[in-house]
């Protein structure tokens, strides 16, 4: 087992792989050093909540298709207690599944169904993008992408003070070529584009193909951190 470590982490970005089983929650920041790190949650689970008149119903409930787990407990429903269950199941699978709880007798309410896998996960966690977050990660290999280190979360400990790190930036604006009202893709022209990153500025112009071409390279050069 490879070794656990103690990560301190600015979050830019948080995206979901619901196609994996488990399914993933992918963190994208910078570390304390300036390097642009991964974080790969495969612990957090997703669910919802349906309202129940009878707490005999959580039995039901936990042997529906789809269903992974259920936990009985008591909500405030507008200021009043209410009995709930809370029902995990894949995120991929929970309109289906949540479909399936609605028709079981004795549910009354269905809630948080339409809740992302990873707006769950930062609400559920407290976490805020643009703010240093503490992980307990070990190293993952086996993970491709674009950043300088790939860790798997093992456990969120809290959140730092403290100033944001280094960030590298890039803000654009194009200009189009419209003879007629708004321009469309398909028949007018990008004519030019202003490029503006922490350390320059720059205008293209030209042949839209090759105006494009450069501002693809510009922004793989440049790698920001945010757009």
């Amino acid at each position: 087992m490879t070794k656990t470590q103690e990560l301190k982490f600015w979050l830019l970005d948080i995206t979901q792989e619901v196609d994996k089983h488990p399914p993933e929650i992918w963190l994208w920041g910078i570390d304390r050093e300036g390097r642009r790190v991964l974080l790969v949650d495969r612990r957090f689970e997703h669910y919802f909540i349906a309202i129940v008149n009878d707490p005999r119903v959580e039995k039901r409930i936990a042997s529906i298709a789809g269903v992974s787990r259920v936990s009985l407990t008591e909500r405030k429903y507008y200021g009043r207690p209410v009995n709930a269950v809370v029902v995990y199941c894949h995120p991929k699978e929970v309109d289906k599944v949540a479909k399936r709880v609605s028709n079981v007798s004795g549910v009354t309410n269905i809630l948080e169904q339409d809740y992302r896998y990873s707006q769950r996960y930062l609400i559920d966690n407290n976490l805020s993008p643009s703010a240093w977050h503490v992980f307990r990660v070990r190293r993952l290999r086996e993970v491709k992408a674009q950043v300088d280190a790939v860790y798997e979360v093992v456990e969120y400990i809290g959140r730092e003070d403290a100033p944001p790190p280094d960030l590298k930036i890039l803000a654009f604006d194009c200009v189009y070529f419209s003879e007629v009202a708004s321009p469309l893709p398909d028949r007018d022209p990008v004519v030019a584009i202003a490029i503006a990153t922490t350390d320059s500025v720059e205008v293209l112009t030209g042949k839209e193909g090759e105006i494009l071409d450069y501002f693809v390279k510009k922004i793989q050069e440049v790698d920001p951190d945010i757009i």
